[in-house]
């Protein structure tokens, strides 16, 4: 589907102006520069309740001018005016239901069924993508082949205002491999082949899948792609979920996804002694002031420690 013109959708509630509300990406042209098609992109959003931001989400994807988009779209039985709200958009959606299931990994699992696309993300339902954020990500994943894409993404309040912005190197290889950090799924894309390799998200957690979905396809990617573009807005907000749920997150990771200890002595100590504070220095204090002051050595460090083919645009 081609996606439709701010002419072309309902008219926003009074008083919302600016992206993606009275302002849209440029209408992209049938092929890419080369001549060749662009890669179909499959986007999928779960929501439940989440009427007071979901309008905006639908928007700022449907808004993109992207000549090739799958948006999909699962509502866990929302009884909050958030269905009355998709049902506004239903026009330009690939496909949508609103139904009861089992938390927001089943759903997305579900609308990555109904998928067909050579890339994927997913937009939660108070994410927001940022401006010509599709046409950015296809772009570059034509150019590297990419099988993991990771941007930047800005932080902002309720207000509109912007926090900060989330640096790149939150979404290093080491951050996942030793459980640390986060990655942005929001302002994350990932190839249909990669998704079919390493398999569903875990319905069992409820709070950590992102973490555990991204740590095994990093485990088993063979080329990341990191770029200083910004592909998302994260609204932060007193009903976040990730506000209220370390504990459980905590809970989860080591629960379901810690191997047992081991016999050896030496090892379990390695790993103790991996888990401490001090690997968390490194990680989330030097290695954010190597990547500001000399990114690209940064970026070829990680390669070279990892093994992965690790693309930079910066």
């Amino acid at each position: 589907m081609r996606c439709p013109t701010l002419a072309e959708l309902p008219p926003p509630p009074e008083g919302r102006t600016g992206w993606p509300w009275t302002t849209e990406s440029p209408q992209l042209p049938d092929t890419m520069p080369d001549g060749g098609a662009w890669p179909r992109i499959s986007i999928v959003t779960p929501s439940y309740n989440q009427g007071q931001f979901i309008e905006e989400t639908i928007r700022s994807v449907l808004l993109q001018g992207y000549p090739n988009l799958e948006y999909i779209i699962i509502d866990g039985g929302s009884t909050d005016g958030a269905v009355d709200i998709i049902k506004k958009y239903k026009l330009w959606l690939t496909y949508w239901v609103s139904e009861r299931d089992r938390g927001q990994s089943h759903a997305i699992n579900k609308g990555f069924e109904w998928a067909s696309g050579a890339l994927y993300n997913w937009q939660n339902s108070d994410d927001i993508l940022f401006v010509s954020a599709l046409s950015s990500a296809a772009a570059i994943f034509v150019k590297h082949n990419a099988q993991l894409i990771c941007g930047r993404r800005i932080i902002r309040t309720m207000t509109g205002s912007a926090q900060h912005v989330d640096p790149a190197l939150n979404r290093d290889w080491w951050n996942y491999k030793l459980r640390r950090g986060i990655i942005a799924t929001d302002a994350s894309f990932f190839s249909a082949a990669l998704h079919s390799q390493i398999g569903a998200l875990d319905e069992r957690m409820h709070y950590q899948f992102d973490v555990d979905y991204f740590t095994r396809a990093l485990n088993c990617v063979e080329r990341i792609t990191i770029t200083e573009q910004i592909f998302s807005l994260l609204m932060s907000h007193a009903d976040q979920k990730t506000r209220q749920t370390q504990r459980s997150d905590e809970y989860e990771i080591t629960k379901l996804r810690t191997p047992p200890a081991s016999d050896n002595l030496l090892l379990r100590l390695l790993q103790r002694v991996a888990r401490t504070r001090f690997h968390n220095f490194v990680l989330v204090v030097a290695l954010p002031f190597l990547a500001k002051a000399k990114p690209k050595i940064t970026y070829i460090s990680f390669d070279w420690l990892t093994g992965r083919d690790i693309v930079t645009e910066i």
